[in-house]
């Protein structure tokens, strides 16, 4: 990248424009350290002879340009570190085509990484990607249960709608179902609140639809069956309480019975 600067009567540089060459990202208006380097060595050059700028200024200039070198190479390292984490983790990215613009997500699992000179590569489904091109990366449980999330939504497709559920087509519901039902019911409720909850409503609604054709779906609670155990609990009779007073009374009687004898 090279650095065109103007230098005033002072000395020191008043003016800078950028020539964007190399492989500085287009449209990016960062310097970085090497274009710092040149600019420090352009005020060197261009500086008035008879009133040349401090040491002091130089040093703290030098100090400055170290300062940034060492700050550039521990981004670089950390994300260096982070992309070599990624190693067998699910990762979104959304690559961007250089040609038409068009930016296309894929989703996969990350093989291996690549250090191709400053860039950091990474290798999803056999197609290499720029680090900085990752948009969200997931735990393997995540990812597990995303992958279960969208077989669970395709299955649920295809289920007609409550309206449409008859005598002929009952009994050819029951398996998807039963499946759908089965794996729901094994999710955490952490889980289980980030399903849509209109779908879990007509899932219901069209178990409890197929229920009229004979057709039951194991370990679904119907409401005749929630109803029925509550009347159960509260139809027990309560126990008579022993009169006490009773029970005194026989027992003066008979002893007024034995002392008079």
């Amino acid at each position: 990248m090279g650095v065109e600067a103007v230098v005033g009567d002072d000395g020191k540089i008043s003016n800078i424009s950028q020539l964007e060459t190399g492989n500085k990202p287009k449209g990016s208006s960062k310097l970085d350290k090497n274009a710092f380097l040149q600019l420090l060595v352009a005020q060197m050059q261009y500086q008035d002879p008879l009133e040349p700028t401090d040491n002091t200024e130089y040093i703290a200039q030098l100090a400055t340009f170290s300062q940034l070198e060492a700050t550039t190479n521990m981004a670089t390292s950390m994300e260096q570190s982070a992309a070599y984490n990624l190693v067998g983790k699910t990762v979104k990215i959304n690559a961007t085509d250089s040609v038409t613009g068009k930016t296309t997500e894929v989703t996969g699992t990350v093989d291996y990484v690549q250090k191709s000179g400053s860039k950091v590569k990474l290798c999803v489904n056999g197609v290499l990607y720029d680090y900085d091109d990752v948009a969200e990366s997931y735990s393997d449980e995540y990812a597990a249960f995303k992958s279960f999330e969208s077989a669970w939504n395709a299955t649920y497709a295809l289920l007609p709608a409550k309206s449409s559920v008859n005598a002929s087509n009952a009994e050819g519901l029951k398996d998807n179902l039963q499946t759908l039902w089965s794996s729901y019911s094994a999710l955490t409720d952490t889980q289980k609140s980030t399903l849509d909850k209109d779908k879990i409503a007509n899932l219901k609604a069209i178990i409890e639809e197929v229920a009229h054709y004979g057709v039951k779906i194991d370990g679904y609670t119907y409401p005749a069956e929630s109803d029925s155990s509550t009347d159960s609990s509260s139809s027990i009779a309560p126990t008579e309480p022993t009169d006490s007073t009773d029970s005194s009374n026989t027992n003066d009687s008979s002893g007024e019975g034995t002392t008079a004898g």
